[in-house]
């Protein structure tokens, strides 16, 4: 998980599953040298898993944000704008994703004190 600029960084993350925690342990060292290293599970696919369904975060994050921009420039500049309204306000909407996963683990859907219906029109 990196761009080719962020390898051997702290932000750069390597899933490894397959064989045994044991056997990744063994190596472990040896991949760390090129970022951040989890052990994801025995199941052979859970790196891979792991990897596209960050992805999948990722990919919405920048399709909702290049939208947005794409609005922002019908109205002049659009760095000002995102670097002053969009980006502090996505950073305040961060800790619910780990209140949604909770819910979603515990299988009770509320509102997190944001309704649907405030989304509707009047």
């Amino acid at each position: 998980m990196a761009t080719p600029e962020m390898v051997a960084t702290p932000a750069s993350l390597i899933f490894v599953s397959g064989e045994s925690e044991e056997q990744f342990k063994a190596v472990k060292d040896i991949i760390h040298v090129f970022g951040r290293t989890q052990y994801v599970g025995e199941d052979s696919g859970a790196a891979s898993l792991h990897d596209l369904s960050l992805l999948t975060g990722m990919y919405g994050m920048f399709a909702g944000a290049i939208t947005a921009m794409a609005m922002l420039k019908k109205s002049g500049s659009v760095e000002p704008r995102v670097s002053q309204l969009l980006i502090p306000w996505l950073q305040a909407l961060v800790p619910y994703i780990a209140e949604m996963a909770k819910s979603i683990d515990a299988g009770v859907f509320g509102s997190l004190g944001n309704p649907v219906e405030m989304q509707g029109i009047l």
